[in-house]
């Protein structure tokens, strides 16, 4: 394991994309803690929080078949990129959001940030694995983006909201998201 998770350190590249990941997955982690918080104390009552997981897993679905296309085309670290800046959006858009329902508006981009961000991230450390542990770099890759990145997002987003409210949380996260994707070009 030692080995696997040296590959992360062991050029500029690999680490930005690690860190892209981290910052990903912390904004998944607030959205999926703290979204329908949000969403209810803009008034919703319980059905823009079941559509909006409607639009994320319909979305979801057709960019799996199509995020190989989009990876061939623009390649592993400008698809990480647009997934980074499309996070941006989506996080920035909660900020000025007033009425629950226009949620369903952005809820879309989750498609494409989760469905390429994930067959991003598998090719990508498929490529990177040294020899022989291939699943094992998987299982890592699975590891930082739904563990720690997402555990941590979860944390830092209850710390900003508490805070500063969670209007101003999702700004700083969509802020930091879209600063990552500026960087990373």
């Amino acid at each position: 394991i030692v080995e696997v998770a040296w590959v992360m350190f062991r050029d500029r590249r690999t680490f930005l994309f690690f860190m892209a990941t981290m910052v990903l997955g912390q904004g998944f982690g607030a959205i999926f803690t703290f979204l329908f918080v949000l969403l209810a104390d803009l008034g919703d009552k319980g059905a823009v929080m079941g559509l909006s997981l409607l639009v994320t897993c319909l979305t979801e679905v057709p960019i799996f078949f199509v995020a190989d296309k989009i990876i061939n085309s623009i390649g592993m670290i400008h698809s990480y990129i647009a997934c980074t800046l499309l996070m941006a959006v989506r996080l920035t858009f909660f900020f000025f959001m007033h009425n629950p329902w226009l949620v369903l508006i952005v809820e879309g981009i989750h498609g494409v940030t989760f469905g390429v961000m994930w067959a991003t991230g598998v090719t990508y450390c498929r490529k990177i694995a040294p020899k022989g542990l291939g699943a094992t770099m998987q299982g890592w890759y699975t590891g930082w983006t739904f563990g720690f990145s997402m555990g941590s997002g979860s944390l830092i987003a209850g710390a900003l909201a508490s805070r500063f409210g969670l209007p101003t949380m999702f700004l700083v996260l969509g802020l930091v998201s879209g600063a990552t994707g500026v960087f990373m070009l």
